[in-house]
C-alpha cells in the first residue's frame, strides 16, 4: 500500500544491491508507477534531497549499513518521505530508520566477493512485489504492461505474446 499510495518513489542502492534496484525500477515502471532510480549516489543524495512527505524512498542494502546508503536514506526520512528498506534479519541502521522493513536471510558475510544468494533473496523480493501488486491491481495496470509490452515488442518483432490478454 505504501508503494500504491507514493505520489513518487525513488528506490536507493549501490553495488549489487543497486543492481537489484535497476530491476525494482523496470518492473515498476511497467507497471505505470512514478519511480527513478540512478546508479550514481550523488544523484541519489539529490534525489533524496528533493522528497517530501506523501514520496517513498525503496532503500536496498543487504548490510544494512552501508554509509552512503545510510546517509542518503536519513536525508530521505529527514525531508518527509516514509521509508521501506530491504536488508538482512537483524538490528541493521536501515531496520532502524525504515518505516517498514522487508527481510532476507542473513545467509552471506557482510565483506564477501561476490553478492551471490543475497542477490538472489533481494530479486525474490522485487518478484514477490511485482506480482503481488499485478495480480491485486490487474485492472489497474494492464493498460500500462500491455502498452510497454508493445513498446518492446516493436524493437524485437520476432517476439510474440504467449499469454492471453
Amino acid at each position: 500500500e505504501l508503494i500504491r499510495a507514493a505520489k513518487k518513489i525513488t528506490i536507493l542502492g549501490i553495488g549489487a544491491s543497486g543492481l537489484v534496484g535497476l530491476d525494482l525500477y523496470q518492473k515498476l515502471l511497467r507497471l505505470g508507477l512514478p519511480v527513478s532510480y540512478n546508479l550514481d549516489t550523488h544523484l541519489q543524495m539529490v534525489c533524496a534531497s528533493t522528497m517530501a512527505p506523501g514520496t517513498l524512498a525503496f532503500v536496498i542494502s543487504y548490510s544494512g549499513e552501508t554509509s552512503e546508503i545510510i546517509s542518503i536514506t536519513k536525508q530521505a526520512k529527514a525531508m518527509g518521505a516514509s521509508v521501506i528498506g530491504v536488508t538482512r534479519v537483524g538490528d541493521t541502521s536501515l531496520t532502524r530508520i525504515s518505516d517498514l522493513t522487508l527481510s532476507i536471510p542473513n545467509t552471506e558475510n557482510i565483506c564477501r566477493n561476490g553478492a551471490f544468494i543475497s542477490r538472489l533473496n533481494q530479486l525474490v523480493i522485487n518478484d514477490m512485489i511485482f506480482f503481488s501488486l499485478l495480480s491485486q491491481y490487474y485492472d489497474d495496470y494492464h493498460d500500462s504492461i500491455d502498452k510497454t509490452w508493445h513498446g518492446v515488442s516493436v524493437m524485437a518483432p520476432k517476439l510474440t505474446k504467449t499469454t492471453n490478454d
